[in-house]
């Protein structure tokens, strides 16, 4: 775990159409109740597919639309969004980040 993090774990639900945030207490190794932070049908998106961590943002994929959301990673657990969405065809949500070497 990240000792800037606040200890939890994220949940895609396929069939609620959410993501929860269960928080972690590591003194007595427990968790504690789910939270949504995210719903799929109050943000018109469906099923919350995959989570994948770039540099400085976790990315979410989802289907119907098929979009990619982005979110501050140094935000954790909670969502913050860092931009627009990255919009794709249907079928797709497997991903890959990597740098080319282009720039500075």
């Amino acid at each position: 775990m990240h000792p800037d993090f606040e200890p939890a774990i994220l949940a895609s639900t396929m069939f609620v159409l959410e993501t929860w945030k269960v928080p972690y207490d590591a003194d007595s190794k427990t968790f504690g109740e789910a939270e949504v932070i995210y719903s799929g049908v109050a943000n018109e998106t469906a099923v919350p597919l995959e989570f994948y961590g770039a540099e400085d943002k976790l990315h979410i994929s989802h289907a119907l639309p098929i979009v990619v959301k982005g979110y501050e990673l140094a935000a954790l657990p909670e969502l913050v969004f860092s931009g627009p969405d990255i919009v794709a065809d249907p079928g797709a949500h497997h991903m890959i980040f990597f740098h080319l070497g282009l720039g500075p």
